[in-house]
């Protein structure tokens, strides 16, 4: 045909042609010369074709017709049914015809290695590292423009065979860590199959803690199954305010509710003067309760459902032995040389106007401080200590905010409390266990002396910049009961109004939570 043409073209062939074309389409009468040379030879010799071939000298004459728009339109329609719709371009052409045979010999073998050796039900990152291994199969052995549309109907494959009852639970527990039971709903409790040991509330009893997905779990319900077994609930304790139900069907209060009534109480009482009245003035809900802890900035009037806090006493202060520390058999899991409170040693002024307390940092331990003036003044020894405790169960006390404690050969301890109780406590700590876990500050002890002062416990836990602060009681420090041992536990998680705040390096016990108070006479 190439050749036929060739020959046409030459000079005194059929083809008679002006030269060039190609550059003068924009004249006037170019256009309808050149189709006019196509057209004459359609009419007489035709074309090299297996229709008007000059070939077939037997071949009728062809005749043409220029078509109407509509007739165009419908054979535009005619066309694009046989050829688009019934993909009769993707049948004629050989490489989109080798794709797909491609694709289709390769899609069930990417969706078997998709779902080999699969468990019964698996999480979302499982799903997705499966998928990502059956898309290498796929695009390795798969080829051409067909494979786009197989990798689609291979992820709709697979998401389809993993939500049809495959699919994890998932949900987060306080800890971070997914449950790993089969998705199911509100009515069956998750599980994470992580178990830690922790201590009882006076520390006396190691208990297998489960993972808490829920604060109550975490903070009250655990305790009060340990203490069954410790039996540290006959002990005497220190009852903290805790929402006291006057009705069967008590609700959760909404906050912001109640910040819009606080609100409109305290634009009466500027009315009324009544600005110098305390934060707490106003009686306890008995009919709603605050959602997740107390904390500084909670509305007056709402206390938690449960208390997250527990102040027990575990006897008289002569159980404390500073040369021996906490004996093991009374206080297990402690690490070696650790298991000590320090001294901390107290100047009081009976009867001054001075603030309390006043820390002698340069006290002689045993001996009585000088008089000044008309002021009689004497040291009292208070032991203390901030206990922290890893999920190992591993048990420590701090000497110093940067610093764990350790005896020395013979079972000396050098550090004093000052700095204890002088400084911001972090609430996470590195324990030197072999595991490398953050430990958390859950006790503090204090011994308190016989002398005629009374010990108080202030604790304000910040779990991350600008958190709300944490407390176990909105009405000041708590007084504790002369020549006694005391243990205040602290919570095991930490949520405010439904937010919870995770492990944090910059969670801290604010400064201030130890001090001294002259007994009322």
């Amino acid at each position: 045909m190439v050749k036929g043409l060739l020959q046409d073209c030459q000079p005194g062939g059929a083809m008679q042609i002006e030269v060039p074309y190609s550059s003068q389409f924009h004249r006037e009468g170019r256009l309808k010369k050149f189709l006019q040379v196509y057209i004459q030879q359609a009419r007489t010799k035709g074309f090299d074709d297996c229709v008007s071939s000059g070939r077939h000298q037997h071949s009728p004459p062809s005749y043409f017709e220029l078509p109407t728009l509509k007739e165009w339109i419908d054979f535009a329609k005619i066309l694009h049914s046989i050829t688009i719709k019934n993909k009769l371009v993707s049948s004629l052409c050989i490489d989109t015809r080798f794709s797909e045979q491609r694709c289709l010999k390769v899609l069930p073998l990417a969706l078997a290695r998709y779902q080999e050796g699969l468990p019964s039900h698996y999480a979302k990152s499982g799903h997705e590292a499966r998928l990502n291994m059956a898309f290498a199969l796929l695009k390795t052995q798969a080829r051409g423009p067909a494979y786009p549309q197989y990798a689609q109907q291979l992820e709709l494959e697979c998401q389809a065979f993993w939500e049809n009852g495959r699919q994890q639970c998932e949900a987060a527990s306080m800890m971070g860590n997914p449950c790993k039971l089969p998705k199911h709903g509100s009515d069956k409790e998750h599980f994470s199959g992580f178990v830690y040991k922790s201590a009882c509330d006076c520390g006396r009893k190691i208990c297998p803690r489960e993972d808490p997905y829920t604060i109550k779990q975490a903070n009250y319900t655990f305790y009060q199954q340990a203490a069954k077994e410790c039996q540290c609930s006959k002990l005497e304790r220190l009852t903290l305010p805790v929402f006291e139900p006057s009705v069967k069907e008590f609700k959760e209060a909404n906050l912001k509710e109640w910040e819009d009534t606080a609100s409109e109480s305290s634009d009466n009482a500027e009315n009324y003067a009544l600005c110098d009245l305390p934060r707490h003035w106003s009686a306890p809900s008995t009919v709603e309760y605050l959602p997740g802890m107390l904390t500084l900035s909670s509305p007056a009037g709402l206390l938690p459902e449960f208390q997250s806090w527990s102040l027990v006493c575990l006897g008289a202060s002569s159980l404390y032995s500073h040369n021996l520390g906490l004996s093991e058999s009374h206080h297990p899991g402690f690490l070696s040389s650790t298991n000590y409170l320090l001294p901390w040693d107290v100047t009081v002024y009976p009867n001054s106007k001075q603030n309390w307390p006043h820390v002698n940092k340069y006290a002689i331990r045993g001996r009585r401080g000088r008089q000044t003036g008309s002021l009689p003044q004497f040291t009292v020894k208070v032991f203390i200590g901030v206990e922290y405790e890893c999920t190992s169960g591993h048990r420590f006390m701090l000497a110093a905010p940067d610093r764990i404690l350790k005896a020395t050969p013979g079972s000396i301890v050098k550090d004093t409390g000052h700095k204890i109780a002088e400084s911001d406590l972090p609430l996470y700590y590195p324990c030197p266990c072999r595991g490398g876990k953050l430990a958390q500050l859950l006790r503090l002890h204090v011994v308190t002396p016989k002398a005629p002062v009374s010990c108080t416990l202030n604790p304000k836990v910040q779990p991350a910049v600008g958190s709300p602060i944490f407390v176990s009681t909105l009405d000041g420090p708590i007084k504790l009961t002369q020549s006694a041992y005391w243990i205040m536990r602290l919570p095991y998680v930490y949520v405010a109004d439904k937010q919870h705040y995770s492990q944090n390096p910059s969670a801290k016990l604010l400064k201030g939570v130890f001090g001294i108070t002259e007994i009322d006479q």
